[in-house]
């Protein structure tokens, strides 16, 4: 599932009446980038169709996402089925923001940029996408990957230290060098906003073409508030005093291991004509084995990060009171696995990316092309053969880049090529 990017395309038309060349219905991060790159061709006439409106002013503030995907004004509001997991959340459902404004769900999220594994690519083009290799696509990120200072609502002032890497004495060089290394290999350790750190790397434990796994580190702990209504984890329950442990003074890391090869799938299916009815969204979590194996694994990593932090600092695992009192565990106490796996169960959230609901292969053709359905393509996250190692939006936006200079290509417009 993905924000709803398609493409109706005709002939080029000249006349300055009502008609439209082409019609993307979705602004999200790749139909923005669609309808911008086929207006740079100004022969042609492009209607932009988007459900919400303009941003608003708080959209530019990565920490302030989260009262973005409590609001309908931007978000669509759905939960779904979490699968095997969910059993400590609010009606056993599970939040699934998705964006309602300019921009779709890249307004809600946390500024991570991260183009995925070049591994993932590669396999893309091995199952049959053909022209969906790490080289043929990485053109398409580079056109979009260009640093540029941004226009700050008013009262708000950037400073010029604030803009690209950071900069002090002897850092330079070393983080040069890991930036490019994960530019160019996939791996390392890379850091965006709110989304403080990221680490990639590989459990060992399958998917040989790329890494599976992935672990973030945000410097807060939230609100009783976010934590109730949109995590849907009652605060009361999931901490012994939580007016400590959430007050705006408490000293908290949030540390979120997280498997980024999912072998379940979930499903994603209309419950009637009305487009105004919300999707059955089963999100299906940890339904198969393996995935268990590799969360157990990814979790025990973010214990070791926390073992080894610099003083020691963040303390013991957070458990919640239920689920110590059953598995025997005390504050301080290495966790057993039977707990590590009750805790997913019944805490793990959602990292959002869900894709691949109209995969290269089964609904579009490598063209992006729907089967069957002529002047019709689908552009966005959904049409991902598989889903990528790590935040999609990137490689969404690199999709749109792509869409654009096919249509272009196909269209022969004045624009949106590699060139």
């Amino acid at each position: 599932m993905s924000d709803a990017s398609q493409v109706t395309e005709a002939a080029p038309q000249t006349s300055s009446t009502g008609r439209f060349d082409f019609v993307v219905i979705g602004g999200g991060s790749a139909g923005a980038v669609i309808a911008a790159r086929l207006s740079e061709d100004a022969s042609v006439r492009i209607a932009l169709l988007e459900a919400g409106a303009a941003p608003p002013p708080r959209e530019l503030m990565p920490a302030a996402v989260a009262s973005l995907q409590l609001d309908p004004e931007v978000d669509w509001m759905y939960t779904g089925d979490p699968g095997g997991v969910g059993r400590g959340l609010a009606d056993r459902r599970m939040m699934v923001p998705r964006g309602k404004m300019l921009g779709g769900s890249s307004g809600l999220n946390y500024m991570a940029y991260v183009r995925g594994h070049p591994g993932d690519f590669d396999a893309w083009e091995a199952d049959g996408a053909k022209g969906w290799s790490y080289d043929e696509v990485l053109p398409y990120f580079l056109k979009s990957e260009v640093l540029s200072r941004p226009n700050p609502p008013e009262g708000v002032a950037i400073a010029e230290s604030a803009h690209g890497l950071p900069s002090w004495p002897g850092s330079r060089p070393k983080r040069e060098q890991r930036l490019a290394a994960w530019a160019t290999t996939g791996e390392g350790l890379a850091s965006s906003s709110l989304y403080d750190a990221v680490a990639f790397f590989s459990t060992g434990l399958g998917d040989a073409h790329t890494h599976d796994a992935q672990i973030g580190l945000l410097a807060c702990g939230y609100t009783p508030d976010i934590w109730r209504y949109l995590f849907r984890v009652d605060p009361d329950e999931y901490f012994a005093d939580p007016a400590t442990a959430l007050s705006p003074m408490a000293e908290t890391v949030v540390v979120l291991p997280n498997p980024v090869q999912p072998h379940s799938e979930g499903e994603l299916r209309l419950v009637s004509s009305d487009v105004g009815d919300a999707p059955s969204i089963d999100l299906n979590y940890l339904a198969d084995p393996h995935d268990v194996t590799v969360m157990l694994a990814v979790m025990r990593r973010a214990l070791q990060i926390v073992e080894a932090w610099p003083g020691g600092a963040l303390g013991p695992l957070s458990v919640p009171p239920a689920l110590a009192a059953v598995h025997g565990h005390a504050s301080g106490d290495v966790p057993s696995d039977a707990l590590l796996e009750d805790l997913a169960r019944h805490y793990a959230l959602t990292v959002y990316h869900e894709t691949s609901t109209c995969r290269i292969g089964d609904v579009v053709d490598p063209e992006l092309r729907v089967f069957g359905v002529a002047g019709l393509r689908v552009a966005d996250a959904s049409v991902m053969p598989t889903v990528v190692s790590g935040n999609t939006n990137a490689a969404t936006i690199m999709i749109g880049e792509r869409a654009a200079a096919l249509i272009a290509e196909d269209h022969r417009l004045r624009a949106a090529g590699v060139g």
